[in-house]
């Protein structure tokens, strides 16, 4: 029999196969009713497989989704697997996949989403996957990816950085001594040397664990709509995509950097020097009050904008990413587009979402408490926390896909 069909599996066209090799796919369950199919008679256009009556046997019984998912995206072919087709003719060539090529990635004002309805259908698909069928297999391949995508940021739970706990110690006259050698020191040769090569190792680490951050985050997305992907599959997920991302928090780090240590600099020298040369005496650290009050706020401003940002790029711009197959920079537009339309919806998206935060710190305590402290020691091992967090973890990620499905249907599509 001639084989002229062509079927797309979670991003990846196989084919070509035979009329009765897709019914068999169709029949073991490799292949469900929502799963794209195209022959050279379809034109330009890929069906579903329910659209094709004839690929669906009656005698089998309906075929269970292989995921819970309530939430799909269409898959896309890329440039790199039209490349491996060769020579073979246009006309046998299956079309992009893709319904949404024309989608528009802003200008479209959209409904108007609702937080709390978001955070209720990501409950009840977080609860499906992780809780109505539990798999120990599941659960700790998801983990993989969620620690992946938090590592380098601190995930949920975040802890006091060595650094800060010897600076306290130093409290009292002994912060003033290393202050004022400090001070002696910093503009030293070989204090410049060292601070070269520290924040050339520390970019390098720095680097490395934001491109494995970039790679999570895809893979995070693909495991809520295909809960029981291979874990070879998932790493496999929009490589180009998370290189994308992981450029652009290289450059946002950058620059946040560029800003910041011109900043520290100058305030070292307009206000920490002068004190250390008045001896740190009442009125003069009242006089310099306005000025440490104006510099924190400006550090507070640079910070609040680099957490927005990062926010904004995991909650939108990577699931648009991920759905339109589109760069990051052109994500961004959506999510631009989201927060101008419904700036108040915004507030409240962000304002629900750090109540869940709270909520979920609370109910980490309360089990490190009911666990007698061994549920702190488990969660200090960076790995197991990330698959003991999983619930909020997956939470997180299926509101903010949810409310983008609630704002424009188009972006991230329903089953």
């Amino acid at each position: 029999m001639e084989k002229k069909w062509f079927y797309v599996v979670r991003g990846d066209r196989k084919g070509p196969v035979s009329f009765e090799e897709l019914r068999q796919l169709f029949r073991n369950g490799a292949l469900s009713q929502a799963d794209l199919v195209w022959q050279p008679d379809f034109g330009a256009e890929w069906k579903k497989i329910r659209d094709v009556p004839a690929l669906m046997d009656p005698a089998v019984p309906p075929l269970v989704n292989r995921s819970t998912a309530t939430l799909s995206t269409a898959p896309v072919i890329t440039p790199e697997m039209r490349r491996s087709l060769g020579e073979t003719r246009g006309d046998d060539i299956p079309p992009d996949p893709r319904a949404d090529d024309t989608v528009p990635l802003t200008g479209e004002p959209g409904e108007t989403p609702r937080a709390m309805q978001a955070l209720t259908l990501a409950w009840e698909r977080m609860l499906a996957i992780l809780f109505r069928e539990i798999s120990f297999v599941r659960w700790f391949g998801i983990g993989f990816c969620a620690w992946l995508a938090t590592v380098g940021s601190g995930g949920h739970i975040r802890v006091f950085d060595s650094a800060m706990r010897d600076a306290s110690r130093g409290a009292g006259r002994g912060m003033d001594k290393w202050l004022e050698t400090l001070d002696t020191k910093l503009f030293s040769h070989e204090s410049i040397a060292m601070g070269i090569c520290f924040a050339l190792t520390f970019f390098a680490v720095y680097a490395f664990l934001t491109w494995l951050r970039s790679r999570g985050d895809f893979m995070i997305v693909h495991r809520w709509y295909h809960p029981d992907a291979p874990l070879n599959e998932t790493w496999a997920i929009s490589p180009r995509l998370g290189r994308s991302v992981w450029l652009w928090r290289l450059s946002v780090s950058i620059c946040t950097w560029l800003l910041a240590i011109p900043f520290f600099l100058t305030f070292w020298v307009q206000v920490i020097r002068p004190l250390l040369k008045a001896g740190w005496s009442g009125p003069s650290a009242l006089a310099m009050l306005p000025s440490i009050v104006g510099w924190g706020s400006v550090l507070v401003l640079i910070t609040l904008v680099y957490e927005m940002l990062d926010e904004l790029l995991v909650d939108f711009v990577i699931p648009v990413m991920y759905c339109q197959q589109v760069s990051v920079c052109s994500a961004w537009r959506s999510a631009f587009s989201l927060c101008n339309q419904h700036p108040i919806g915004i507030i409240g998206f962000y304002l629900l979402k750090l109540g869940l935060r709270i909520l979920s710190g609370i109910a980490v305590i309360l089990f490190i408490m009911g666990t007698l402290l061994i549920g702190a020691f488990l969660l200090a091992i960076p790995y197991l926390n990330a698959v003991i967090l999983l619930p909020v973890t997956l939470l997180f990620r299926g509101y903010s896909l949810y409310y983008l499905s609630l704002w424009r249907p188009e972006l991230v599509k329903e089953a």
